[in-house]
This record gives structure tokens, C-alpha cells and sequence, in this order.
């Protein structure tokens, strides 16, 4: 795999989220990786994340991975909560939008 010429040191970036590849973790996906934001936090925590825990990149930016960028929520509906409350969201058909303004 490493003298593949296309191999990258086992990293990918997919949607702006850099996965690493990691064939031994128990939730890893179809292609044997793991997004970089989830081992970030599960090193400080010293366990693995649920699938259903969510990550949120505070300054919005996918690629920035530093442990003070992360915020961990038990699900996606917390982190939708969080979204609300802080930018203003709300929800209509499932899709997000901006508050309209009052």
C-alpha cells in the first residue's frame, strides 16, 4: 500500500474532513478510515467515540482538527440545539436555515 504512487501517508480530505486511515479501529468506515476530528477527541478522552456522538468544529473550518476547535455532542440532535441557539437556525423540512430576522 505505502509504494502505491498515489498513497498520501494514509490521509484523505473528503468534503473538506481529513480521514485517516486506520483499518484497526472499530468504527471505521467502508474504506477503512477515520475522520481526523473524531481521533482527535477520543485521544483526549481516552476512548472511542459512539457513532451517534458528533463532533462540531467551532471556527467552521473542517481541516482544523486542534482539540480547542472541538466540540463534542451525545448526538446530532444536541449539536442541531446548539446550532439553533448560537446561529440563530431553524428548521423547515429538515433543512437548515438562517433565522429570518424580526
Amino acid at each position: 500500500l505505502e509504494k502505491h504512487p498515489r498513497w498520501k501517508g494514509g490521509k484523505r480530505n473528503m468534503r473538506g474532513y481529513i480521514s485517516i486511515y486506520s483499518p484497526d479501529h472499530p468504527f471505521r468506515d467502508k474504506n477503512n478510515c477515520v475522520r481526523k476530528h473524531r481521533l482527535v477527541m477520543e485521544k483526549h478522552l481516552s476512548r472511542f467515540l459512539q457513532p451517534q456522538e458528533v463532533i462540531h468544529h467551532k471556527n467552521g473550518n473542517r481541516s482544523d482538527n486542534r482539540f480547542k476547535n472541538l466540540l463534542l455532542f451525545p448526538n446530532n440532535g444536541e449539536h442541531i440545539k446548539y446550532h439553533v441557539k448560537t446561529l440563530g437556525w431553524h428548521t423547515k423540512s429538515s433543512r437548515r436555515f438562517p433565522a429570518k430576522d424580526q
